[in-house]
């Protein structure tokens, strides 16, 4: 006969393995709803699942319904499959999820809330089940199903390949994941240099974050950059912009590049955070500029890096993006403070700020004629759910010191990711990701009316992040964009679509 307090403890074990389950279901169906677009094959994908939440779900039923066993050979089996489903549930947990960040999990927090959920009252319902005399192989069942979803994600991350490119797009791989000393390369930024090549062709220059030994963001980086001397056929070997040891004295992270180029002097302006690892990575802006030689090499002045942030007397954030030159020399970059998104405004080591924006995000800028300015935000966040966020835009007739319409939304669709804003011939230009739900669909769209309308091709049909383009005189539009198969950062690919056919 059992005593209430046996009844009592049978009874919680079962409300624990009801929770898991559950937690599992919901966790799951947020998981595949949100990553839909990363899977190349969904349905086979979805029906892997159902198997193993199923199996599940009969385990539950299986100790509701079925006689408690006495026997040693159950107990063990229960503690080593429990044991193997919680250590891997929370390795992957704490260092997949929270220590680093693997994108179809991490970037949304509700399966994360889920599979913690899973964790806690699966172990719960296993540690009740060793200090009780009778046991149920409900937990081994529920152990093999967690397990047959975590092969799915595995076999899933290791062989799908890349998804579909547009066959009438030139694609070339400028940075690989794990190539040079380097752990993984994000947050890209172009520089076109017209007609600075060689016999005439454009010189085009990628900027990226090169993340010493992981891909999330508090971690030691430097800046660096490849050029191409023939309008992105080929490009040189990695350079090194700059170390956060060569100006702050200490490893330390340098983030969010953001370059314009002077062709009349040559002269080459790059605004950009750094903060030391002694420091938290606490960001601070700066700037820095250099000479284009020749040969295509820059010449940096190290030297006589600027603290925007002590001129500005105020923290700001950096594009990531790229900036302009304007009419009378000076460079235009967009940047973010607390209060909104503003152009900033670089010559001769004075800076200055014109007009806010509504919106206070990752920006992009790019001129449509030699007053007028657009600008185009990161807009929504990745917490909400349901997602329906449309990127947003600023228009100015005077380079920004006023906004003629501060912030409108757009009909572009953004799953909250950097976007990039490019004009050529009258026409805005805008590279995205083209999801509602997850970093996806890299695409670009045009706009006759500034922005009021668009039309969109798209160039990637996978995970794709951060993307920025430019366009050169005759039509030629360059894009550099985060992509991968999984995961966004397993390469930085520029794409060179001809505007003028």
């Amino acid at each position: 006969m059992k005593t209430k307090r046996e009844f009592a403890l049978n009874l919680f074990e079962k409300i624990c393995l009801v929770v898991a389950v559950l937690s599992a279901w919901v966790g799951s169906s947020i998981y595949l709803y949100i990553n839909q677009e990363l899977f190349n094959h969904f349905p086979l994908t979805v029906a892997f699942f159902v198997v193993f939440l199923l199996l599940m779900t009969g385990a539950v039923v299986y100790a509701f319904l079925t006689k408690r066993e006495n026997e040693k050979k159950t107990k063990i089996l229960n503690t080593v499959s429990a044991g193997l489903a919680l250590l891997l549930g929370i390795y992957v947990l704490v260092f997949q999820l929270i220590v680093d960040h693997f994108q179809p999990f991490s970037i949304f927090a509700p399966p994360i809330i889920c599979f913690a959920l899973f964790l806690f009252t699966y172990g719960v319902a296993t540690v009740l089940e060793l200090f009780k005399k009778t046991n149920t192989k409900a937990l081994s069942l529920v152990a093999v199903a967690f397990l047959g979803i975590f092969l799915i994600n595995v076999f899933w991350a290791k062989t799908q390949d890349y998804a579909k490119f547009n066959e009438d797009v030139y694609t070339k791989v400028v940075f690989a994941k794990g190539e040079g000393e380097y752990s993984t390369y994000r947050i890209p930024t172009l520089l076109l240099l017209e007609n600075e090549g060689e016999n005439g062709k454009d010189a085009v220059m990628v900027f990226a974050e090169a993340r010493c030994n992981t891909a999330k963001d508090m971690s030691d980086s430097e800046m660096v950059y490849k050029i191409s001397l023939d309008g992105a056929e080929s490009f040189s070997e990695i350079r090194v912009a700059l170390k956060p040891q060569d100006f702050l004295g200490e490893v330390g992270r340098i983030a969010d590049p953001t370059p314009a180029y002077n062709p009349e002097t040559r002269t080459i302006g790059v605004l950009f955070s750094a903060g030391k690892a002694s420091e938290n990575y606490r960001l601070t802006s700066y700037y820095m500029e250099g000479k284009l030689l020749e040969n295509g090499a820059i010449d940096w002045d190290k030297e006589h890096i600027v603290n925007v942030t002590e001129k500005l007397h105020m923290a700001i954030g950096i594009g990531p993006a790229k900036g302009v030159c304007l009419p009378d020399g000076s460079f235009a970059f967009p940047i973010r403070c607390k209060e909104g998104n503003a152009v900033l405004n670089a010559k001769n080591g004075t800076f200055t700020l014109g007009a806010l924006t509504a919106d206070g995000a990752e920006a992009d800028l790019d001129l449509l004629s030699d007053n007028e300015l657009f600008m185009v935000f990161r807009s929504g966040s990745m917490a909400s759910f349901p997602r329906n966020g449309h990127l947003r835009f600023a228009y100015s007739n005077d380079s920004g010191e006023t906004f003629v319409k501060p912030a409108y939304e757009s009909e572009l669709r953004t799953p909250s990711v950097q976007s990039s804003v490019a004009c050529y011939d009258g026409k805005v230009y805008c590279a995205y990701a083209d999801s509602y739900k997850v970093r996806a669909n890299l695409s670009y769209a045009v706009s006759e009316d500034k922005g009021e309308s668009f039309r969109t091709t798209q160039l990637y049909a996978g995970a794709s992040g951060y993307a920025i383009g430019d366009i050169s005189e005759d039509g030629m539009y360059y894009i550099i964009a985060e992509i991968g198969k999984v995961e966004y950062n397993d390469e930085l690919r520029l794409f060179r679509v001809d505007l003028s056919k």
